[in-house]
């Protein structure tokens, strides 16, 4: 979260902008699978978010 605030110029919330998470997730989670597997995760907590 630390590094998503930092890249989000000090926004309060940078999950808002959840094309920022999905840029960081190659830092959180390592194999390619792995990270495929979280970007759905993400896209679809964005998309029920949004309704």
């Amino acid at each position: 979260m630390i590094g998503l605030q930092e890249i989000s110029d000090g926004t309060d919330n940078p999950l808002v902008k959840s094309e920022l998470a999905l840029r960081t997730l190659s830092n959180l989670i390592k194999t390619a699978e792995d990270q495929d597997k979280a970007k759905e995760i993400v896209k679809q907590w964005v998309d029920s978010r949004q309704k």
